[in-house]
């Protein structure tokens, strides 16, 4: 057993005496080892040898996996030592054993108290950065910019090699299924609400399985497996590619799931398979969703990483930008709200064209539709969009940086008054909205 692999599993090997009913002394001379030898593996001064593992593995009832499971718990001893001699703690927590077995009794505890301190120093160095009167832009990259530099070829280039060894491929489903359990030992379970809650999908790492509420429906489903799979498959691409972000923890983790988001997508939406159905069907937002089992929002979002002259964007119900692929061809303010003449705000779930005329500059074809209440909209120019499958269906409309920037009239979505003219506030005539501009 190499010492990379050593396992500390004290209080089970302990637990697992008792529930035999044996002495220390008995126990020991079972396993071939002396009484004290014994004590002191059960209070994890010293690991489970090879011999003592096979000899376990050889019991009645014992499952040797459940002890090998005290291995991850015993990691996290050194960094929750290093979390108790911050001065803030000093004195809470005496030195001795007493670490250990909090860790042992209650690990997933352990791991939120880690991930809560980790909050904490990280909040403490914003503080720090925002006294010195660090700019935010100075202090830290856009995790945005980032992903819009980087190449993508090497995430590309790992999604069509799992994709061309998914075996069967007329069913992705159980293709991402057999290739969890046979590269990961990792099993797909559909359970209630009742069981996972609000929860969409969680990773049980101790049972190895991937639990998936049965809420979703079966294109959410394949989602949450593929992405799974690409977190294992591409962790030391991610892990290499983040590295810039190293001092930075919280956008190393935004910068990590981007890139996840993008390879689980990739997988189910190959590059070259995904390409030719899209100009076989004619960018059909809907067809396009039904041959590859993904949602029209991916669709949207995977044209946008695939083409250069189109863009997408997903907001939530207030307008907020939640993601963004590709440069869009024209002005989004950062901290206002969106222009309301995009079809991302019209109502109900069919599928909305319109041309966007800005004050300024070429028009472009805004595509639309609201989906688990979210909206996601895919932007392309008007010479392509003529060449799509729902070329008949745009309709033109005005389209403002904001209310504030905008001087077009009429406009019956206008929600503030432009700021370089009066608003029209007529005691004998009023226009659709009560900022219409004079």
């Amino acid at each position: 057993m190499s010492a990379s692999s050593k396992i500390f599993a004290g209080s089970r090997l302990r637990r697992l005496r008792l529930k035999l009913g044996l002495s220390q002394a008995a126990f020991a001379q079972s396993l071939g080892l002396s009484a004290s030898y014994l004590n002191l593996m059960e209070r994890d001064q010293r690991p489970l040898t090879a011999q003592v593992v096979l000899k376990l593995s050889g019991m009645e009832g014992v499952d040797v996996a459940e002890l090998a499971a005290g291995e991850a718990a015993h990691s996290l001893l050194q960094p929750l030592r290093e979390m108790v001699a911050d001065p803030l703690l000093a004195g809470e927590v005496p030195p001795g054993g007493e670490l250990a077995e909090a860790l042992q009794a209650a690990p997933n505890f352990a791991t939120a108290t880690l991930k809560l301190y980790a909050a904490y120093r990280e909040a403490l160095k914003r503080l720090a950065d925002a006294a010195r009167g660090l700019p935010a832009a100075a202090r830290e990259a856009s995790v945005d910019d980032w992903l819009a530099a980087r190449s993508m070829e090497d995430v590309e280039g790992l999604a069509e090699d799992i994709w061309g060894e998914l075996t069967p491929k007329d069913d992705v489903f159980a293709g991402l299924k057999a290739r969890l359990r046979a590269s990961f030992g990792i099993d797909v379970r559909i359970l209630p609400t009742t069981i996972l809650g609000e929860d969409r999908s969680r990773y049980d790492r101790h049972s190895q399985r991937l639990l998936i509420s049965e809420a979703l429906g079966f294109e959410a489903r394949i989602g949450e497996a593929a992405h799974l799979l690409a977190r294992l498959e591409g962790k030391a691409l991610v892990e290499a590619a983040t590295e810039p972000f190293t001092e930075r923890p919280e956008q190393r983790r935004a910068a990590k799931a981007a890139l996840d988001d993008r390879l689980a997508l990739a997988l189910l939406c190959p590059r070259g398979r995904f390409s030719a159905a899209a100009e076989d069907l004619k960018l059909d937002p809907a067809a396009l969703a039904r041959r590859f089992a993904v949602t029209q929002g991916q669709v949207m979002q995977r044209v946008a990483q695939m083409r250069e002259d189109m863009a997408a964007i997903t907001v939530d119900a207030t307008g907020r930008i939640l993601a963004r692929q590709g440069r869009l061809p024209f002005h989004l303010a950062r901290d206002e709200p969106l222009c309301a003449q995009l079809p991302l705000f019209d109502q109900g779930p069919a599928l909305n064209a319109a041309l966007m005329q800005p004050a300024e500059g070429a028009g472009t074809i805004a595509l639309a539709m609201r989906d688990e209440g979210k909206a996601h909209a895919l932007f392309m120019p008007p010479a392509e969009f003529e060449m799509t499958a729902l070329a008949t269906k745009a309709v033109r409309r005005p389209l403002g940086a904001t209310c504030r920037l905008c001087e077009v009239r009429n406009c019956a979505k206008r929600g503030a008054a432009c700021a370089t003219r009066p608003a029209g506030l007529n005691d004998y005539m009023r226009g659709p909205t009560d900022f219409e501009p004079v």
